[in-house]
């Protein structure tokens, strides 16, 4: 029986639709909900296809609990519910852009992630200069920009500690604070090029499955990588974003010419670029 048939839907196990439900799983989407299972052929990728969705109403049932908010996290829902697959994505958001909650959007779907934190950088060690906005401007312009997605939501882990702010630490304290959940880190094949110049890159891949966007003129050595951090390849999921050439410098830049912002950014955000008159110097 092929894998395109509808042998797996919600049906057979009865159970109710999901958005999740589609023709055929992504391979991403099962090496990550999946990733114990090992075995070779058509019947085995059946068992687990159908290991993927029993784990899916498991999931959908204990996010029927409630549990209380946690400090670092402003969440976009009523009720906070822990994540068993949480996608971290990290940045300066000085602002943020449309090319930020398109690789969220769609490492979201394509991976079935249960929510995504948007993490603001207080001080990132690759970035020696302090971003051109403040800390509350940025955290404030991220809620502005993801508040009609209730899938996703702000986490102030960096910028309520001290810096310098390195992804290892950022992770190790989300691990903490969601025990038990799987951590998918997002980031884009330039990041994942330079992964060996991050500080600990093999404690990142214990910590975190890598989740990342191919993007053109960045084809990282996986080669040099697996031989540098065993095990790394295993850690990698691959997702497809539409390629927007969109960054906040640029963006910044735009506003001190005095050039539009419509359709760059959500509106909340222009709207707050403009009325605070941030990069205007």
């Amino acid at each position: 029986m092929g894998l395109g048939g509808t042998w797996w839907r919600r049906r057979d196990l009865n159970l109710q639709p999901r958005a999740y439900e589609s023709p055929a799983l992504p391979l991403s989407y099962v090496a990550l909900h999946a990733p114990n299972y090992t075995g070779q052929g058509e019947g085995c990728q059946e068992c687990r296809y159908r290991s993927v969705i029993a784990h899916l109403h498991r999931r959908d049932a204990f996010n029927r609990k409630e549990r209380p908010v946690t400090h670092h996290v402003i969440r976009n829902t009523q009720h906070a519910i822990p994540p068993t697959c949480l996608g971290i994505l990290g940045g300066t958001f000085d602002p943020p852009h449309y090319g930020h909650l398109a690789l969220a959007e769609n490492a979201r779907t394509q991976l079935g992630l249960d929510r995504v934190l948007f993490v603001p950088a207080g001080q990132p060690p690759h970035k020696p200069e302090h971003p051109v906005a403040s800390d509350h401007h940025r955290a404030t312009m991220v809620q502005a920009a993801i508040a009609d997605n209730p899938a996703f939501a702000l986490s102030r882990v960096d910028l309520d500690r001290p810096g310098p702010h390195y992804t290892v630490d950022t992770l190790a304290l989300l691990k903490q604070e969601y025990p038990g959940t799987e951590l998918v880190f997002l980031m884009g094949g330039d990041s994942l090029a330079q992964l060996l110049a991050w500080r600990d890159p093999a404690g990142i891949a214990r910590l975190a499955r890598l989740a990342v966007m191919r993007r053109p003129g960045y084809e990282p050595d996986l080669e040099a990588l697996k031989r540098a951090v065993p095990g790394l390849r295993e850690r990698l999921l691959w997702i497809d974003v539409p390629p927007l050439a969109l960054s906040s410098s640029d963006l910044r830049r735009r506003v001190r010419e005095g050039l539009p912002l419509r359709y760059l950014v959500p509106p909340p955000v222009e709207t707050y670029i403009r009325e605070h008159h941030l990069y205007e110097a």
